[in-house]
């Protein structure tokens, strides 16, 4: 029998079990709880997130920073496939 679909995910992950990132909501709460006396430690555990992260938005600007995305597209050329194709037919 497939018994996974009754096993309790932990939270802070998708359907596959990755972890998702957190929310500004979420990001904020977790400073805001450090900032009030709170350990970074126990924030992490007590909102499932990393040390690290806790650290990084800790940081200046920590909890606007956006990881960098790739300066192109993903997108395939089919013109230049096609012909690819017609010249390397093997």
């Amino acid at each position: 029998m497939f018994f996974s679909q009754f096993i309790a995910k932990p939270t802070g992950t998708d359907r596959h079990g990755v972890r998702m990132r957190g929310s500004g909501d979420l990001r904020q709460r977790v400073v805001d709880v450090v900032r009030s006396g709170g350990s970074k430690v126990e924030a992490a555990r007590r909102f499932n997130v990393g040390e690290a992260s806790v650290y990084r938005w800790l940081k200046p600007g920590g909890l606007t920073h956006q990881r960098p995305r790739p300066n192109t597209a993903h997108k395939l050329d089919w013109e230049a496939l096609r012909r690819h194709v017609t010249t390397h037919p093997t």
